[in-house]
């Protein structure tokens, strides 16, 4: 599972290697759709650590209309936020772009 091979990344301060990595699983024709959304939110959470908010911004806009797997994205970025805490600002954007209108 994407999820799984993820999670060592963004936990880790090596920012380049989650970059690379997720960028990888999203771009890869060999990745599913659950994969690739997956590798969006980690590839989202890269680009916060990167300071580059605007990129991921775009990168979780296209997510907020799904409600599939939408638990689990918030449960990433929330990891992310516990283990890079100086970036829970940016961050907790993405987990705000998540929570659709109507408080699901």
């Amino acid at each position: 599972q994407a999820l799984a091979h993820l999670q060592p990344a963004w936990r880790s301060t090596d920012v380049p290697r989650l970059a690379a990595l997720a960028a990888i699983c999203l771009m890869s024709d060999a990745a599913d759709e659950a994969t690739q959304r997956y590798a969006a939110v980690a590839l989202a959470i890269a680009r916060v650590l990167e300071d580059k908010d605007d990129q991921a911004g775009q990168l979780i806009d296209f997510l907020a209309e799904t409600t599939e797997d939408r638990d689990e994205y918030r449960t990433m970025i929330a990891d992310a936020i516990a283990y890079h805490p100086g970036k829970a600002a940016g961050l907790g954007r993405l987990l705000a772009a998540l929570v659709p209108p109507d408080g699901d």
